[in-house]
């Protein structure tokens, strides 16, 4: 979760909370599995929103390129009230934002007509290969 990473990354650049109540609320927050989760409870998205708009929160958002966090955080930290209501649905733009990460190169085998190719996870040789499939 992207909260989780913003933290750390405060506690990395040394980047203090500008309110002490966000700290706790911090610290409470790294105890949740957001990633089990299946909704974000009320008291969870309160805390997000304080922690999120902390000021010293958003000097270390500001200096992101020194610690890990996904491009993507700002989008879902600023949606949290809407995330967090009941029968939630995402958008079409959450889906674009949401990624898994990966990493190392993923091999696909399968036949195209009849010629046998092994590709590789480059989207130009994607391309080049699959030019005009239907």
């Amino acid at each position: 979760m992207a909260i989780t990473h913003l933290v750390h990354g405060m506690k990395l650049l040394g980047v203090p909370f500008s309110d002490p109540t966000n700290a706790s609320l911090a610290h409470e927050l790294l105890r949740v599995d957001f990633l089990s989760a299946r909704t974000i409870a009320p008291g969870h998205a309160r805390a997000l929103r304080h922690v999120w708009t902390d000021a010293g929160a958003r000097r270390a958002y500001a200096r992101r390129n020194e610690f890990h966090l996904s491009d993507s955080a700002a989008h879902f930290l600023d949606s949290v009230d809407r995330i967090a209501t009941e029968g939630f649905v995402p958008t079409q733009e959450d889906v674009l934002r949401v990624r898994q990460p990966t990493s190392g190169i993923y091999e696909y085998c399968f036949d195209l007509q009849v010629t046998s190719h092994n590709l590789t996870s480059s989207p130009l040789l994607y391309m080049i290969l699959l030019d005009g499939v239907t």
